[in-house]
């Protein structure tokens, strides 16, 4: 159930006597816990211009994703199958092993002006809000089997083993369209814009700032957290059309 804002309203005119603008970049897993930072693209990986050999001549790779591999062989391209299935990553989820795996993060980040009045009557603090240039980013690495040298497989399974390949790049890439639908950070935006006014006790002016900072930055990690809720709840539904 998303959350909705009440906006308080007064019945004086606010006089704007200070602005500020900041722009915040918050990082999240793919759980919506709260990270330190973005993931390193290539730590631990290939870029997609490295991952060529690993990969079926002719495969196109996306950039900006991070590959990682593992080893399968097999006598024939049926036991080079099964050697994926049966030796890929295991999902995250289900605790199943499946033939390759998107593993995915994101980032919220957003931008803020405010200004503020200071009403001496009751000793609060009126802060008009605008939340604006709100975007959600993935951050995606897949893995995948690839052949080790010494696999004997003829022309037409070679060609059988590269479509297969393309097949689990297609899934993994639905994947990460999903979350890189624009709605997603459509949807994030309509709910932290809807955050145009709070009020507060006052304390000192250089409270102001770090009052507005701290409560924008927890209504953001509830939104990231929700985004993230939203995401998976997509992916289960991509799962079942697959199956």
């Amino acid at each position: 159930m998303r959350r909705t804002h009440i906006v308080i309203l007064t019945v004086f005119l606010l006089l704007p006597t200070a602005q500020a603008d900041a722009l915040v970049r918050l990082f999240f897993d793919s759980q919506g816990n709260l990270r330190a930072s973005s993931p390193a693209k290539v730590t631990g990986t290939l870029s997609a211009r490295a991952a060529g050999p690993s990969v079926p001549a002719g495969t196109v790779l996306r950039r900006d994703f991070s590959y990682d591999f593992f080893p399968v062989s097999g006598r024939t391209f049926s036991e080079v199958v099964e050697s994926a299935e049966g030796n890929g990553p295991v999902s995250r989820d289900t605790g199943r092993r499946f033939p390759s795996r998107l593993d995915w993060s994101f980032s919220l980040s957003y931008d803020y002006e405010y200004t503020y009045e200071i009403n001496e009557e009751d000793g609060t603090v009126h802060v008009a809000l605008d939340i604006h240039e709100v975007k959600v980013a993935g951050d995606f690495a897949v893995t995948l089997p690839t052949l080790i040298d010494s696999t004997p497989l003829n022309p037409v399974e070679q060609d059988l083993w590269k479509s297969y390949i393309r097949g689990l790049l297609a899934s993994e890439y639905g994947k990460a369209d999903i979350i890189a639908d624009p709605e997603v950070s459509d949807r994030a935006a309509e709910d932290l814009k809807e955050i145009t006014y709070i009020i507060f006790e006052y304390k000192d002016d250089a409270e102001i700032e770090r009052t507005v900072t701290r409560f924008l930055r927890e209504e953001a990690v509830r939104v990231g957290r929700e985004t993230a809720q939203a995401i998976r709840e997509r992916l289960a539904g991509y799962g079942s059309k697959e199956k």
